[in-house]
């Protein structure tokens, strides 16, 4: 069976045409490893993708509807990665062309390695949300993975980098890229790989793509409690494009959300997870003060031509009404401002200012 229809987007092909070459020190062994990805990917839509929402509502510590862990979010995931290396439909010719001269941000094998590790850093969530990031080697294993599970070292590398996505080290400390090696030279074929660069932009790839794509529609009555704030943050994410390395994100919310109150698992010290109170203008400073963390943490690893320099936010309180011959809704206030360092860094950098907090409570305008 061909597979190679389920990889088409513009970071696929450019892996599609590399493997096309006949440079075949631009990899480690002589197989075509657009071939093997693909074969990888066909597997992993038939068995493992479609399991993962089910094993992340039933088997997460607190049960419930997650936003969207499906096929569809890691082809977002591999579309974001293309958009911060610039790849476009329009110039993936002129990209492969500089893979092949080794003129690229990424090394061939590297580009190969990138794929993979998008392509698995969420798998572990059929175990669960808890430690999803460490459970990658268990799906290879239980599914017997194409060209991976009898293969131990490429294996090992790919669930390194994509398990640097989120969680914690052994030490508890969240610097997961920090701890990865970058020079493997004992490795034998994996010497001379960034998996600092590649796990920074699978990383980031992950935290940007999120948008109302990932949850389907917002019904308050079929979504849990618990979940409920972060689908209606997640549907409130209209847009969000890189451009000129600045990333840009869109939000629409409406008035009513701002003054809801909703509810969250918070976990004690005694380690029992109790429901507390939260506004919907906390997860939102949240989540962005997060993003921002998260562009800034993984620019540590990348090459300033791949770097985001700053996050462009633009937010609308809208009417809950909408017009009544119209989809467009009554903008009641906006506001537009820029996540980046600014002047000397320091420990009490807020980097939500408090001219937002009081936007989304309607105290400015």
């Amino acid at each position: 069976m061909n597979e190679n229809r389920t990889c088409n987007l513009p970071l696929e092909q450019v892996l599609l045409g590399i493997s096309k070459t006949s440079n075949l020190s631009a990899f480690p062994k002589k197989d075509n490893y657009f071939d093997k990805y693909c074969e990888i990917v066909a597997q992993l839509r038939r068995e493992v993708y479609k399991n993962v929402n089910a094993g992340l509502a039933t088997l997460s510590e607190q049960s419930g509807l997650y936003t969207d862990h499906g096929e569809e979010h890691y082809d977002q995931v591999v579309l974001y990665a293309g958009k911060m290396l610039n790849v476009r439909d329009d110039n993936v010719d002129e990209i492969i062309q500089k893979a092949i001269a080794n003129n690229w941000v990424l090394k061939p094998y590297e580009l190969y390695l990138l794929l993979l590790s998008i392509r698995f850093h969420d798998v572990g969530n059929i175990y669960g949300r808890e430690n999803h990031e460490q459970n990658i080697a268990k799906v290879i294993q239980k599914y017997n993975i194409n060209h991976l599970n009898n293969n131990r070292l490429e294996a090992r590398k790919i669930c390194e980098i994509a398990g640097a996505h989120g969680g914690r080290t052994k030490s508890g400390s969240k610097d997961t890229i920090g701890v990865l090696s970058d020079d493997s030279g004992s490795d034998g074929h994996l010497h001379d790989i960034g998996f600092r660069k590649i796990a920074s932009i699978t990383r980031l790839a992950d935290e940007i793509c999120e948008n109302r794509n990932r949850t389907n529609r917002l019904d308050e009555e079929e979504i849990p409690t618990h979940n409920l704030v972060f689908h209606t943050y997640a549907y409130s994410i209209v847009s969000n494009y890189i451009r000129d390395k600045i990333l840009f994100i869109k939000l629409e919310f409406k008035d009513s959300y701002l003054s809801k109150e909703y509810q969250v698992y918070e976990k004690k010290d005694n380690g029992e997870s109790i429901l507390v109170p939260i506004d919907m203008a906390s997860v939102i400073c949240s989540r962005l003060k997060k993003a921002e963390l998260e562009r800034r943490y993984c620019n540590r690893f990348l090459s300033e031509e791949i770097q985001i320099k700053e996050i462009n936010i633009s937010i609308d309180i809208i009417s809950d009404e909408k017009e009544e011959h119209s989809f467009t809704p009554e903008v009641l206030r906006t506001k537009k401002f820029t996540l980046k360092e600014v002047d000397y860094p320091s420990f009490g950098d807020t980097i939500i200012s408090s001219e937002v907090r009081e936007f989304l409570s309607g105290q400015s305008n």
